[in-house]
């Protein structure tokens, strides 16, 4: 019996540098896509990027900066979690075309096949999903 769906561990990207997520970010989705092949795989690496640079851009904005990132590529998905200090969770406001921003947070919901904030003592982790293929 040939087993095809062995989950690849395809590695851990782990930083505090907001300038190094979407470089590290990207070789670790392009390693992973390139166990998959799919067909839109210059999407999926686009869509990884944007994500990742959204969460550490809003954390650097809203949150004080950002204080780690971890990636991780096993089989077709990727996790993605950042943690900064601020203890409030984000929230989606109104568009107001007069004002820039507003859809980063609806981004990272439309992109992701999961996304949940978990609370800690010192501020909060916001933790995504995405399939690659």
């Amino acid at each position: 019996m040939l087993i095809d769906c062995v989950p690849l561990n395809m590695g851990v990207v782990e930083t505090s540098d907001a300038a190094a997520v979407r470089p590290q970010v990207a070789d670790l989705a392009v390693r992973a896509l390139a166990g998959l092949l799919p067909a839109d795989a210059e999407r999926v690496l686009g869509d990884v990027q944007l994500v990742a640079s959204e969460l550490v851009a809003n954390t650097v904005h809203h949150a004080g900066g950002l204080l780690h990132f971890r990636a991780s590529a096993l089989g077709d998905r990727l996790r993605m979690e950042v943690t900064d200090a601020s203890p409030h969770h984000p929230r989606t406001s109104a568009l107001d075309p007069g004002t820039p921003g507003g859809f980063g947070w609806r981004l990272v919901h439309r992109l992701c096949t999961g996304v949940r904030v978990d609370s800690g003592l010192h501020g909060k982790t916001i933790v995504v999903d995405m399939h690659l293929a």
